[in-house]
């Protein structure tokens, strides 16, 4: 992983959010577009995010492993949103404007669950684990210097070049066997944080599942509806 990728990611994310939340703004996205006609001019941007939001958590974690929770806790949020959007559109009903209705409420959530994600990667971004910042400069330090015998040197000095340039990928290769070791730690503390998290989801599900039942009430009915990944 390297840090140039990163924020090439966190960038296009926040670009794509921006410009859901400018079409909301202006109305070419609203609540009165028919479900089949607003799924079909926000799926491609919607499954962009999705994609994005999973693979700048993946490096997130990466960068600091302390954080899982709060990491997974907020894309967890967002994505699900995105995806309940998704499925009320494709969910057949006598009132289509009404899922348009909810949808457009889901969306509009997705939008602030989404900032608050984005706000979450520059915090890492810019202040990761003071272990893995070392590793990956002093990584990226081997990785410069390891073009030195590409330079045209004095014969007589080509010695203590080559011994130089042994001496790094030496250390490069203890700097990927510590990153190994860390990945495996990572994807341990995952397992406990998802767990937990998972534990938590469940607490608060009976709560929501009312909250949202007397919001939708007299709107429409969505017994029969199940967000896919909920």
């Amino acid at each position: 992983m390297r840090p140039e990728d990163l924020g090439t990611k966190i960038s296009l994310f926040e670009k794509i959010l921006q410009k859901f939340a400018t079409e909301v703004a202006t109305g070419k996205i609203s609540e009165r577009i028919p479900p089949k006609e607003l799924l079909e001019n926000t799926k491609t941007d919607i499954n962009q995010l999705l994609e994005l939001a999973e693979q700048v958590k993946e490096m997130l974690l990466m960068l600091k492993p302390e954080k899982a929770y709060t990491i997974e806790r907020r894309c967890q949020n967002f994505t699900q949103t995105l995806i309940t959007f998704k499925d009320i559109l494709l969910q057949k009903t006598a009132d289509p404007l009404a899922n348009s209705r909810l949808a457009f409420d889901q969306l509009r959530k997705a939008l602030t669950d989404g900032s608050d994600f984005l706000i979450l990667t520059k915090e890492i971004q810019e202040s990761p684990s003071p272990l893995i910042d070392t590793l990956l400069k002093m990584r990226l330090t081997c990785e410069t210097r390891g073009q030195i015998l590409t330079i045209k040197v004095p014969q007589e000095t080509k010695p203590f070049f080559e011994q130089f340039y042994k001496q790094i990928q030496t250390i490069n290769s203890s700097l990927k066997t510590i990153e190994n070791a860390l990945t495996d730690i990572r994807n341990c503390l995952n397992t406990l944080q998802r767990q937990a998290l998972s534990i938590g989801t469940l607490e608060r599900c009976d709560k929501t599942s009312k909250e949202d039942s007397e919001k939708l009430k007299g709107q429409l009915s969505l017994q029969n509806f199940k967000a896919k990944g909920g």
